[in-house]
């Protein structure tokens, strides 16, 4: 089955919505879960969580939405092609790719800009939404986003009230979760909705796992415009990697830098461990509205990357002020190959490099000691195999 949005009718604006107290959940485990996953392909997290997700033989369905397309044929192929990016397709059985379906709408328009029959079929066939779509307030971030990221999550809360009781699990990043969204989730799911946010802490995943294979990438994103705004963004570390390239040079003196690292496998095999934990539905925790803080305290020194760098790519030393020197030289709107433009306000993130946001921040004691409970927290070892491989992916 398939949903898309040909016909015209669209639904009007869902009022007078009952105010109910917090449902009374069953054990997650007793559950067919049918998914409605917001963000899909909007990177490589929706991308490994809907894999990961379909392999479960408690997990029914996934509704995946996705925008921007203009056939249920073309937004399968997307899911499929982010799925291929990630070298994770060829390991999906049919039986479990059938688990699969496009939902074609629109995340900011009201009731995802769906026909009045799509949208009472996804209210009362879904009981869970997961959001792997990261916000954050990033460098260029203009009101319109802010507008977006409200839209977004009024749509998403709307959603959660009517038809079926769905649970909401909210990913989001340290940047992202401010007043006004927390406030909007803490306001929903004290009197209606059950409701939890995973935060994700870690500044750098600098590697992925899978079958023994390995390939790079980055996770916690403080975005930066580009030119595919969609698909391509940036966290301080990986724009200071990106203008080490640019420059030929990487700045001396950041020996003290250290940076939080773990793949993303083990971020979204806790993700799915911390969402078929019944200690996670907890009324307590309803109440309170429940964030995880997903971390893992590895850290690499920035020292080690640079090293490489040198020895790999040939990017020279350079006294840190210098470097500055160099980079506000650079010509404003420069854009990349990756799509990246150096701005004024890029290049302002600099001036006090020694204070650049690349440190290391704690887990959260409940979301830590639930992970040690279930066998789920555990530490590696960065090696330099695992930054060449990084490194390679950026230099290539």
């Amino acid at each position: 089955m398939t949903i898309n949005s040909k016909d015209d009718k669209k639904i009007k604006t869902i009022t007078n919505i009952e105010v109910k107290k917090p449902p009374i959940l069953k054990s997650i485990h007793n559950e067919r879960l049918r998914v409605f996953l917001i963000g899909s392909t909007s990177g490589y997290l929706g991308g490994f969580l809907l894999y990961n997700l379909i392999k479960l033989f408690s997990v029914e369905n996934v509704y995946c939405l996705i925008e921007d397309s203009k056939t249920t044929s073309e937004a399968m192929e997307e899911i499929k092609d982010n799925l291929k990016h990630y070298n994770l397709y060829s390991s999906i059985f049919e039986d479990n790719f059938i688990k699969i379906i496009p939902v074609i709408g629109n995340l900011n328009k009201e009731n995802f800009n769906l026909s009045v029959l799509q949208y009472n079929h996804l209210l009362y066939s879904t009981n869970m939404i997961l959001n792997s779509k990261l916000y954050d307030d990033s460098v260029g971030k203009d009101q319109s986003e802010n507008d977006e990221q409200s839209n977004h999550l009024t749509e998403m809360i709307k959603f959660s009230k009517s038809g079926a009781v769905k649970r909401i699990v909210y990913i989001s990043n340290i940047y992202s979760i401010k007043d006004g969204i927390e406030g909007q989730l803490k306001m929903a799911s004290k009197n209606e909705i059950p409701c939890q946010i995973i935060r994700i802490t870690n500044y750098l995943l600098p590697t992925i796992e899978l079958n023994n294979n390995c390939c790079s990438g980055g996770i916690v994103k403080r975005g930066i415009n580009t030119n595919n705004g969609s698909t391509v963004f940036y966290n301080d570390f990986e724009l200071l990697i990106e203008l080490c390239k640019i420059l030929n040079y990487y700045p001396s003196g950041c020996k003290k830098i250290k940076l939080l690292q773990s793949p993303i496998n083990w971020v979204v095999n806790n993700i799915i461990n911390l969402i078929f934990n019944d200690k996670c539905w907890c009324q307590t925790n309803n109440l309170n509205l429940n964030i995880l803080n997903l971390i893992a305290e590895q850290t690499v020194s920035l020292k080690d990357y640079f090293k490489i760098m040198e020895t790999e790519y040939n990017i020279k030393k350079l006294n840190i002020n210098e470097w500055k020197i160099k980079l506000n030289q650079l010509p404003t709107m420069t854009s990349t190959v990756d799509g990246l433009v150096i701005s004024d306000e890029i290049k302002s993130k600099f001036d006090n490099f020694d204070t650049l946001c690349l440190s290391i921040n704690k887990s959260l004691p409940n979301c830590k000691n639930l992970l040690i409970e279930m066998n789920s927290y555990h530490g590696w070892k960065v090696h330099n195999n695992l930054i060449k491989l990084y490194l390679n992916n950026k230099f290539k």
